[in-house]
């Protein structure tokens, strides 16, 4: 095991008051330890939420605080944001994580997209999945009669389309029957696992002991948080230089050693790469394909963020940065925005169009709100009072890319003029990132068919039939069937046994709504409940997945928690950590030009919570070391 391992246990120790040793290689700590308080750590608590925040480790409430007056247009005051900043939740020491695990991961990760991308085309498919839920999901009803009136019969051909998957794949090492009774824990020094993994980091396996990574969720819309990993990232790098390394700096063979194995483990992570470069991407993949009306400089993209702007710092830096490294203008715009333009027939689509003598255009066939849709090119006028015979270009702008953060719950499609703003967005020829039938696909319903081992060759090997370029499941389809943990739709006949079991130990699973991310997760009584609830009208619990909880080994965790007015606390608990991997993949029709993994989000919880989201208070961002 790694000098760095050993190190980082050692300072880990240093803030834990009731911890022992029961031999060299065993750390023993109770569930809810307290913290050493000494300069030392309380300088490199202090250090790390200052070098967070100054690296924009900030991210804003649901509190609004602006409220500008009526006439504020007219006096040129506006909204740059919404709400109140706060510090983002981080683990203040990195975890260890096997570095054999984080590679198949990665792999997994790159051949769901090829599981995912064959799933989406096949409308059929999708109809037939979906039909018990329309009568209970309004969100799922209107996404599919979008899918159907835009990919159907005489609408657009999605594998002649240009599409552009961003994803993030969420998984967690499952060990089997852990005890978790006892109120002191043995930890592993190294690997600092309760169940020892030091032997599964690199080697193989030998024995009937098995570990497994199991797939959580696939992230399209709710594809987040690149930044605050790499900004994290960045603040434990110093902390193992400063409070570790440094340290060592009259032994030059020991601090070499340390200097190496931290390049090598604590690895760079630079997951904002797998927004910017696939957006930049799909512009000039856009670029390549149609010719632009009013030419390349007036060619943007749309970025869409949640409707409540939270995680801004987060999203608006990838539009920042694809204008730096891309020099591609991106329009960052809200769905009201959106919906205003869309009314206002700003926002249209262009079917075709002439050039008038004095360099104005005239568009002479297009669609816009209130008419029939058809496809077509994506224009956005901002004038004033816009018109479809005389525009100067000036005024015009075409949209390439919509990458859109929002739109992955229903309370962000709610009204008529949400629904047919996606609509009109869906019929252009904009590279959508995610597309409506992909959307359909990240539900939990889809995530429960296309994980399934039975589905997944099925799909693979239409994909292979289907896809020519880059490929990444040939004889690997076992690695991703191993990701799946049990998941049924509890209103049918053939999972009546686990609806049972359910209710009878509901703390081994958890109830799932048809939605990205964590959103409407039901726990323990409340799980129990909503089963029984339902026992008489078993079709309402269509709109669920029942899914058998991971069984998660622990490690000791110090979790580094906002509190107000730039105060913060710092506490000990066992924790879980669920590693997210970033990945994109560019498809022309039916060529794969793409598919890659690109960093990470380490998102780590105590073991007492059940939910894992950051802006609920439950996850806390981490980086991995890596063995």
């Amino acid at each position: 095991m790694s000098y760095l391992a050993s190190e980082l246990s050692n300072l880990l120790l240093g803030f834990t008051k009731d911890s022992s040793k029961t031999d060299q290689n065993k750390l023993v700590i109770s569930k809810d330890y307290s913290l050493n308080y000494n300069e030392t750590n309380r300088d490199i608590a202090v250090d790390s939420v200052r070098y967070s925040i100054i690296n924009n480790g900030i991210y804003q409430t649901f509190e609004i605080i602006n409220d500008l007056p009526n006439d504020a247009k007219q006096n040129f005051k506006f909204e740059a944001y919404d709400g109140i900043l706060k510090m983002v939740n981080f683990v203040l020491l990195p975890s260890p994580f096997p570095l054999k695990y984080y590679e198949k991961c990665c792999i997994s990760s790159t051949i769901l997209t090829e599981v995912v991308d064959e799933m989406s085309v096949n409308l059929q498919l999708l109809n037939e999945l979906f039909k018990p839920i329309l009568k209970y999901d309004k969100f799922v009803r209107d996404l599919l009669s979008i899918s159907n009136e835009v990919y159907g019969p005489g609408g657009r051909n999605i594998t002649e389309d240009l599409r552009t998957h961003i994803s993030r794949s969420d998984y967690f090492i499952h060990v089997e029957n852990l005890d978790r009774e006892s109120y002191e824990r043995e930890f592993c020094r190294y690997c600092q696992y309760d169940h020892c993994l030091c032997h599964f980091g690199r080697t193989a396996t030998s024995g009937d002991e098995k570990p497994d990574f199991k797939l959580v969720e696939i992230n399209l819309g709710g594809c987040s948080l690149s930044h605050y990993s790499k900004t994290v990232h960045k603040v434990h790098n110093k902390v193992l230089t400063t409070s570790i390394i440094d340290l060592h700096e009259s032994d030059k063979e020991k601090t070499d050693k340390l200097v190496s194995e931290k390049k090598t483990l604590h690895m760079n992570n630079d997951p904002d790469r797998s927004f910017t470069l696939p957006i930049s991407e799909s512009h000039k993949a856009y670029l390549n394909k149609y010719t632009p009306i009013f030419g390349q400089k007036r060619v943007c993209v749309f970025l869409i963020p949640d409707i409540n702007f939270i995680n801004y710092i987060d999203t608006y830096f990838i539009s920042s940065d694809v204008f730096d490294k891309y020099r591609i203008f991106v329009k960052t715009v809200q769905l009201d925005l959106l919906i205003d333009w869309m009314k206002r027939k700003m926002l249209f689509l262009a079917s075709d169009w002439e050039y008038n003598p004095d360099g104005t255009v005239r568009f002479t066939d297009y669609s816009c709100y209130g008419s029939k849709l058809k496809p077509g090119r994506l224009v956005l006028n901002l004038m004033a009072n816009p018109n479809f015979t005389s525009v100067n270009k000036s005024n015009l702008f075409e949209v390439s890319t919509v990458y859109s953060r929002d739109y992955y719950d229903s309370s962000e499609m709610v009204s008529d003029d949400a629904v047919n703003l996606r609509k009109l967005i869906e019929f252009s020829d904009a590279v959508k990132i995610p597309n409506s039938l992909l959307q359909l696909v990240n539900s939990k319903r889809a995530q429960m068919y296309f994980s399934n081992p039975k589905h997944i060759d099925e799909l693979l090997s239409s994909y292979n039939k289907r896809v020519k370029g880059v490929k990444r499941n040939k004889g690997l389809s076992d690695l991703v069937k191993g990701t799946w943990i049990l998941q049924v739709d509890p209103s049918l006949e053939s999972s009546v046994e686990v609806v049972n079991d359910a209710i009878k130990n509901p703390h081994k699973y958890v109830l799932k709504a048809n939605r990205e991310i964590g959103k409407g997760l039901l726990f323990n009584e409340k799980l129990a409940s909503r089963l029984k609830e339902c026992s008489n009208n078993k079709e309402e619990l269509s709109q669920y997945v029942l899914m058998k909880k991971i069984s998660v080994p622990s490690q000791p965790g110090l979790f580094v928690k906002h509190l107000k007015n730039g105060s913060f606390e710092v506490f000990g608990y066992h924790s879980l950590t669920e590693l997210g991997i970033y990945h994109y993949a560019l498809y022309d029709g039916n060529e794969c030009k793409v598919n890659e993994a690109n960093g990470y989000l380490a998102r780590t919880k105590p073991e007492f919570a059940t939910g894992g989201g950051l802006s609920a208070g439950c996850g806390f961002i981490n980086s991995v070391l890596l063995f």
